[in-house]
């Protein structure tokens, strides 16, 4: 009965810590990158509806994409 208590207790603050890790590594990015991350990964948005809705290319969205989840990868890793 406790340790059962106890073992959900450890995987909340685990999983607390982690968005915690990577809450942060996102809030380090530029603004912009921060921007088309969340249009993409929160509002669903495609690359092509991201780069048409910021005038900028298809190109210009996966670059900033890459750049965020490489920094996500590395809070990661970094734990």
């Amino acid at each position: 009965h406790y340790p059962l208590r106890r073992q959900r207790q450890m995987c909340i603050r685990d999983r607390r810590q982690t968005i915690a890790r990577l809450e942060a590594a996102i809030l380090r990015q530029p603004v912009r990158t921060r921007q088309i991350f969340l249009m993409h990964k929160i509002d669903g948005d495609s690359y092509g509806d991201i780069a048409q809705a910021l005038a900028v290319s298809v190109k210009t969205v996966e670059k900033h994409m890459t750049r965020v989840l490489l920094a996500c990868r590395q809070a990661m890793a970094d734990a």
